[in-house]
């Protein structure tokens, strides 16, 4: 696949499938055109750069596509932070975002038979958790656009569809504006659960040893935001990204440990009014779920080791 082709290839991800193949075709023969009459003024065919050159000039696949479709709308607040190539992708995300959210507050409702009072307040945390870091995802993404028009190649995979010159490696500062919002998502979700005695859903509690653990999570995803907030100001710090990824991931280990050791994560408060039936219904839903729970801790134990090995070579392939 050639650079044009790709170049096209990127930006129809982002054009409606209705006018798709016709912009594409109007857009490829301007494109082959230029080249064309390019090719004819110098007598010879372009070179790489020259190519990338054209095609950088065309602009950035989001722009483009964004110049098709002006009426499909955007998002603004002072000035433009989703364009029109992006904003029916991001609606469609975050409406399946949040009918997911309302399937998962209907199946608890009616699997634990939670009081149906709570359930548009709970609702609401997480339509708005999701929106917000649904949009935010997309801003970054918009943003990375606009202050790298001449970078797409992350957006299919292909790194190689504008081969740039050889530069000192830097920490994408998307990855690091995105572990900040997500790690203060997080924050606020584990405050929510582990600041209140008996956190739970229904007759399910956490158990004693998440709430043993409670500081040092919140200082584990602290010290996360702070490391991704000087990667976000200093990107070509790659080597301390390194090393601090080697921390977390040997400090995950240390939790996920401590949490084995526990055995038991989730315990029952069984309601006054609960039948012998329903009781040892309950039971064996609070046996399944910390099996559940242990075999994700064995999961994340394997996936931590993986990262640790990976994060410790590129400490040393860095300080090498």
């Amino acid at each position: 696949m050639t650079q044009v082709d790709r170049y096209l290839e990127t930006v129809g991800m982002f054009l409606p499938e209705r006018q798709k193949n016709d912009i594409l075709s109007e857009l490829s023969d301007n494109i082959r055109s230029r080249i064309e009459d390019r090719e004819a003024e110098l007598g010879r065919q372009l070179t790489d750069i020259e190519l990338q050159d054209i095609l950088k000039d065309y602009g950035h696949p989001m722009s483009v596509a964004g110049r098709y479709q002006p009426e499909t709308g955007g998002l603004m607040f002072g000035k433009q932070l989703i364009g029109p190539a992006l904003f029916s992708i991001y609606v469609r995300v975050l409406g399946i975002s949040l009918l997911v959210a309302l399937a998962v507050q209907v199946v608890l409702t009616i699997a634990l038979e939670l009081p149906t009072d709570g359930v548009f307040a709970r609702l609401m945390v997480h339509v708005f958790m999701q929106s917000a870091a649904v949009t935010l995802v997309f801003v970054l993404i918009q943003r990375m656009a606009q202050e790298h028009p001449d970078q797409w190649g992350w957006l299919t995979g292909h790194a190689d569809v504008v081969t740039r010159t050889a530069s000192l490696p830097k920490i994408s500062r998307l990855e690091s504006g995105l572990q900040i919002v997500l790690l203060a998502i997080f924050i606020a979700i584990t405050y929510q659960f582990l600041s209140v005695p008996d956190a739970g859903i229904g007759p399910f509690k956490l158990a004693p040893i998440w709430y043993a653990l409670y500081v040092p999570f919140i200082l584990s995803m602290v010290a996360g935001i702070v490391q991704s907030a000087i990667n976000l100001a200093r990107p070509n710090w790659v080597r301390f990204h390194a090393a601090a990824q080697v921390g977390f991931e040997l400090f995950s280990l240390t939790m996920i440990g401590i949490l084995l050791a526990a055995g038991v994560w989730v315990t029952l408060a069984v309601p006054a009014e609960a039948t012998v039936a329903a009781e040892q219904k309950l039971v064996e839903i609070v046996a399944y779920m910390n099996q559940t729970f242990f075999y994700g801790l064995l999961i994340s134990v394997a996936i931590s080791l993986y990262q640790l090995v990976q994060n410790v070579r590129r400490y040393r392939r860095l300080s090498r």
